[in-house]
């Protein structure tokens, strides 16, 4: 605990997105709001928040990655590139797919057929998960997911 100079005797501790990320739930609704702001620097800190409450080490070596540098990497000062990125993302069972910006979910692709591949088109602002171990598994709006407990 860290000693608050608010009031004699006030004890605080840090807050910590990692205690609070206890299932996929919680995991895609911190990252999609750090998609959401769009700034890279949140993204990778949010993915260093989310490894390490699945615990560094192992998600380092399902990546295939150091745990000192993954720490560096994903911190809100590093710049990981995409390859770690996607490396993490995999260690942590998700994954990230290319959609067109223009489109919702079941939407015509405009040339009579159904879309890419019978897939989704989003605007850049949904995003979704695909949680099955293939692009035909599973898949929900990250918005669907329940929000974060304060």
């Amino acid at each position: 605990m860290i000693e608050s100079g608010s009031g004699a005797g006030a004890r605080t501790r840090p807050w910590d997105a990692a205690d609070y990320l206890e299932d996929l739930d919680d995991v895609v609704a911190y990252l999609e709001a750090a998609f959401e702001d769009g700034d890279p620097r949140i993204i990778a800190a949010a993915l260093g928040d989310i490894a390490r409450s699945r615990g560094m080490t192992a998600v380092a070596a399902s990546a295939g990655l150091g745990r000192e540098s993954l720490y560096k990497a994903l911190s809100g000062d590093g710049n990981p590139g995409l390859a770690t990125v996607l490396g993490v993302m995999t260690a942590l069972g998700l994954r990230l797919r290319p959609l067109a910006a223009d489109r919702r979910p079941g939407d015509p692709a405009g040339d009579g057929g159904t879309g890419w591949n019978g897939g989704f088109a989003l605007p850049p602002t949904d995003l979704w998960v695909w949680t099955g171990g293939s692009a035909a598994g599973p898949a929900r709006r990250a918005s669907e997911f329940r929000p974060l407990a304060p």
